[in-house]
């Protein structure tokens, strides 16, 4: 009889451990669960610039303060391990999607990985402006859905850009940090403009 009921207790107990097991299985992310997610990005730079032609002229400084602009990851391409994004950005009249930019993944998983945001653009129709930003990406899902991201945000390591223009060049580094912004968030946060989806690459 004794054994008979260590038995059971021991049957109860696998029972019980086996429900609460899989009451809190947690839902991972995956590089794909990012695809469709907005981050509100804060940049700034510091840099310098200069006249090209003639050489001699002065160096003067080239800063910008904090801006806001959208960056949106569009999707994913497990054989490259490469995002394609849209960037958009407010020119001072307009906001303007920049579309199929690529977001290349260096390592790590998909809660917490490295990336690297090359860009060039049209700052101003007179001004080439690209950026080699390194990024660290960071999020959590929600544990009873799967496949939805419930917090993100990335920063980077580093990051310098360039300014081009027929009067001279600029240089320097900068800071370019997101936020995520969830899904029923998007159409109050984000532009108008911004969300016109981006045509095939």
């Amino acid at each position: 009889m004794k054994v008979k009921s260590i038995l059971l207790s021991l049957l109860v107990f696998v029972a019980f451990a086996g429900f609460v097991s899989v009451g809190v299985t947690h839902a991972d992310l995956t590089f794909a669960t990012w695809q469709g997610t907005w981050f509100e990005v804060k940049q700034s730079e510091t840099g310098k610039a200069a006249a090209v032609l003639p050489l001699g002229g002065e160096v003067v400084k080239n800063n910008e303060k904090t801006t806001k602009t959208y960056l949106k990851i569009e999707s994913w391409d497990l054989d490259t391990a490469t995002y394609t994004v849209t960037y958009c950005r407010y020119d001072g009249s307009n906001w303007v999607p920049n579309y199929n930019f690529d977001l290349p993944v260096y390592g790590g998983e998909p809660e917490n990985f490295l990336a690297f945001f090359n860009a060039a653009y049209q700052d101003t129709p007179a001004i080439l402006q690209t950026l080699w930003v390194p990024l660290e990406v960071k999020g959590k899902d929600v544990n009873n859905n799967p496949g939805v991201v419930k917090s993100g945000s990335f920063k980077n390591l580093g990051g310098i850009f360039t300014e081009t223009a027929a009067a001279g060049r600029g240089m320097g580094s900068m800071k370019f940090t997101g936020k995520f912004i969830s899904s029923d968030k998007v159409a109050e946060i984000v532009p108008d403009d911004c969300r016109e989806p981006a045509p095939a690459p």
